[in-house]
């Protein structure tokens, strides 16, 4: 991780130190972003969820335990995103994570076979909330996904070789809202722009 000073143009460095404690717990950096209190989040590939404390110029690290069912799902993070209500979702190559503040310890939504409204795969690659409170999440392998807090569903767009109209590919890398509210989704294949009254993609190749 790297902090650049705008004054001097220069950079401070944070790495991965298997002497202290309260270092970067990966140098496999995926995601940044700041939360409504300030916190920093660092999302790192196999060294966990991140949060910078200023106190000790350090991190506090959030990892997966085996011994603790309300830990991090998995230790590979690949995405974060505070919603409006200033929740913590916490993507990962073991499903979508919930961060309760108060508790410090998340819940899970991971895949399964049995519910067709469950997570469509659980290697989650991006995550963003729309201007209607939809979260939408990228996975790799499963298409995208819209999840409705309100009813605990997610909605699946997958490609489809006899749809002209559905999402592109399956590997999702990113996903953006723009100001007139559509959805951009970026794949392994090109661009894609989703319709919300139609719920039909367009392609950008």
């Amino acid at each position: 991780l790297n902090l650049f000073n705008r004054e001097t143009e220069q950079f401070s460095h944070y790495r991965f130190d298997v002497n202290d404690p309260n270092s970067l717990g990966h140098d496999d950096v995926n995601a940044i972003t700041e939360d409504s209190r300030g916190n920093l989040w660092v999302a790192t590939w196999g060294g966990g969820l991140n949060r910078f404390n200023s106190r000790i110029d350090g991190f506090d690290h959030f990892r997966f335990d085996a011994r603790n069912p309300n830990s991090l799902s998995n230790d590979a993070v690949t995405a974060i995103t505070q919603d409006s209500q200033g929740n913590l979702w916490v993507g990962t190559a073991g499903g979508l994570n919930l961060f309760n503040r108060e508790t410090e310890q998340f819940s899970h939504y991971r895949f399964n076979a049995n519910n067709p409204n469950s997570l469509s795969n659980d290697a989650v690659t991006a995550i963003t909330q729309d201007n209607q409170g939809n979260l939408w999440v990228g996975t790799a392998g499963g298409g995208l996904n819209r999840f409705n807090s309100m009813t605990e569903r997610f909605d699946h767009f997958r490609f489809d070789a006899s749809n002209p109209n559905s999402l592109r590919d399956d590997l999702v890398r990113t996903i953006t809202e723009d100001q007139q509210g559509a959805i951009w989704v970026g794949t392994r294949v090109g661009l894609n722009r989703f319709n919300r009254e139609t719920e039909q993609f367009s392609h950008y190749r």
